[in-house]
């Protein structure tokens, strides 16, 4: 953990989020499209094709990956290539709700959802968040970034799904990648979007993999311009500030627009082999005997970092930079973070009174200041959607385990209350005597901060 002023960066790590984590099981059900978006992360960089499953994911494996994952989260996304193509994903949706799972979200080109049909059915399934793929404010825009004639239809199912939130518990966001096919209108883009009835306009910086990695040139501007392209956020009024999120950009390069850095989900995926010589019937889980391995995290080993990010007060939250953005434009826009100040915390859009209550950096030097069993802080997970935070904690022996705290609610199971908090731990039966002391200091810690009003 690096060394951290908390006088000066509490505000700001308690308000980022890049430090708020949502672990969510990333269910793939197709490997195929029909756009052909010039950034897919999905289509591979070798030929622009998917590889690494089958067209249609068999129903066998989506369910047991359903149902082995829930005991470890309580959000799903249906995704990769277009999830609408698959002619199972109604079901999909109702198993995800029988089982459990409070969030079922959906990422979608959102084509097929200007049926209102199809798009009523999946919502009395169960889906209750999703997320709309749109790269432009005009059919010239969006359809020169998809590769395909499909602004009107995706257009046509926001306005069918802003519609359908009125009459039911609906989350509605929309993703628009930023590349160097929109950057020149990404202000345009924003606006237009937030005519519509979505919680949250999300800008995605284009990532330098897969498709994107093949069209690097026509594709991946540099992080400085993106930054300097959403300037003119700040000149929003406060309620449209609060819902844009800029994700994919690190902290330190994204400082410029620190109140608008978005939640990176923490993928569990199942591991499959994406390469074009793969073969699919080999590589891909047929059955529910051939569950494949599962990682959880966000990128893969393609993200790279170098030795000053430890001086960075964001390095325990950042992913790090894309090795193929570093072999094209280097490392001199990345510069550490060492000192932070004149952060409103009040604009951030992705405020919790969790983090508020108990910022990351004074709980880090909480931790140190104790002395004893050299417990520190490896990580953050922020659940919005429970409204809980997980602080992942370690000792000098390499002892792990994840503290967690949500609001109090006498109905639900705690280690220990306190007079705002229900403070519950992960990843561990039984806790031993020395934990429990910890949960125990922590809990009188934030007492005493909760008595002075924090």
């Amino acid at each position: 953990m690096p060394d951290l002023d908390t006088t000066a960066t509490a505000a700001t790590l308690a308000a980022t989020p890049m430090l708020a984590r949502v672990e969510a099981l990333q269910c793939r059900v197709m490997y195929q499209c029909n756009n052909r978006c010039w950034f897919c992360l999905d289509r591979s960089e070798v030929d622009g094709d998917f590889h690494g499953g089958p067209r249609f994911v068999p129903r066998a494996h989506i369910e047991r990956l359903l149902g082995e994952r829930r005991a470890h989260v309580d959000s799903v996304v249906f995704t990769h290539g277009e999830p609408t193509l698959h002619p199972e994903l109604i079901d999909f949706v109702g198993k995800a709700r029988a089982l459990g799972y409070r969030r079922i979200g959906l990422v979608s080109n959102g084509r097929r959802l200007a049926d209102p049909a199809y798009a009523r059915e999946l919502l009395d399934a169960g889906l209750n968040d999703v997320v709309l793929s749109i790269h432009g404010d005009s059919p010239e825009s969006h359809d020169a970034a998809v590769g395909r004639r499909a602004f009107h239809q995706t257009i046509e199912a926001l306005r069918i799904l802003a519609i359908a939130r009125r009459e039911r518990p609906l989350r509605l966001h929309t993703s628009t990648v930023v590349s160097h096919l929109n950057i020149d209108r990404i202000g345009e883009i924003v606006l237009f979007l937030l005519g519509f009835e979505i919680d949250t306009a999300v800008l995605n910086v284009v990532r330098p993999t897969g498709h994107a990695a093949r069209y690097f040139d026509r594709v991946v501007p540099r992080y400085r311009d993106v930054v300097a392209a959403l300037g003119g956020l700040h000149g929003l009024d406060a309620g449209a500030r609060h819902r844009v999120a800029v994700e994919d950009i690190p902290p330190c390069v994204g400082r410029p627009i620190g109140p608008f850095l978005g939640v990176l989900e923490a993928w569990h995926i199942d591991r499959v082999a994406e390469s074009p010589e793969a073969s699919d019937a080999a590589h891909h889980p047929q059955n529910a005997d051939t569950l494949g391995a599962i990682d959880v995290g966000v990128g893969d080993g393609n993200l790279v970092k170098r030795e000053s990010c430890q001086r960075c007060v964001h390095d325990a939250g950042c992913w790090g930079v894309w090795d193929r953005y570093v072999a094209e434009y280097g490392w001199d826009e990345f510069v550490p973070i060492t000192v932070v100040d004149g952060f409103d915390a009040s604009t951030s859009p992705f405020r919790h009174r969790i983090l508020q209550a108990v910022p990351v950096a004074a709980f880090a030097s909480w931790l140190e200041s104790r002395g004893t069993g050299g417990w520190c802080m490896d990580g953050v997970v922020l659940d919005e959607l429970r409204g809980k935070a997980l602080f992942g904690l370690k000792d000098s022996q390499g002892r792990r385990f994840r503290l967690g705290l949500e609001l109090r609610d006498e109905a639900r199971p705690a280690f220990r209350r306190t007079a705002v908090f229900n403070v519950f731990y992960q990843d561990r039966d039984e806790l031993s005597a020395d934990e429990a002391t910890l949960i125990d200091g922590l809990c009188a810690w934030i007492e005493a901060r909760e008595a002075a009003g924090c």
